[in-house]
């Protein structure tokens, strides 16, 4: 179980595809729009505790309309951040932001919210007190800003 306290946490955010060339040793990584750094990196040398994750903005700039790119960027950042920073698993209930998405379509499907099963991991986790509050909170939250 990781606490937020516990590791620096890091996303970065870049606006050109993290892999222009479209391959890397071979693989086909042309639809990537996220993914962690790893271990092998320099600065885990200077400081292992560091955990970072990069987002790039590129597939949702190219295959999402101008008024729903916020929106798809958004549940992009929250699932590495739910995922990595505190330590929630792919799920595979309907409607939850932690649903894994292999295409921006499948992105597009996805709600920016969690299902209740995540919420209540949150909640053991002591990261979320208490559930309804905060579901509606988030609900309220999401409508006042267009994101529903």
């Amino acid at each position: 179980e990781r606490k937020l306290e516990d590791e620096p946490y890091i996303v970065f955010v870049v606006a050109p595809h993290l892999y222009p060339a479209g391959r890397v040793e071979g693989k086909d990584l042309a639809w990537v729009y996220s993914t962690d750094v790893g271990e092998d990196d320099d600065w885990e040398e200077e400081d292992p505790r560091i955990d970072a994750w990069v987002v790039s903005t590129h597939q949702v700039e190219r295959f999402v309309p101008p008024r729903m790119q916020i929106k798809e960027v958004c549940k992009v950042l929250l699932y590495c951040v739910l995922l990595e920073a505190l330590g929630l698993h792919i799920c595979e209930n309907l409607d939850c932001v932690m649903n894994n998405n292999d295409s921006v379509g499948e992105m597009e499907k996805v709600p920016l919210r969690l299902c209740p099963t995540c919420m209540r991991k949150l909640h053991l986790m002591g990261v979320v007190e208490d559930v309804p509050a905060t579901h509606r909170r988030v609900a309220s939250f999401l409508a006042e800003k267009g994101l529903a």
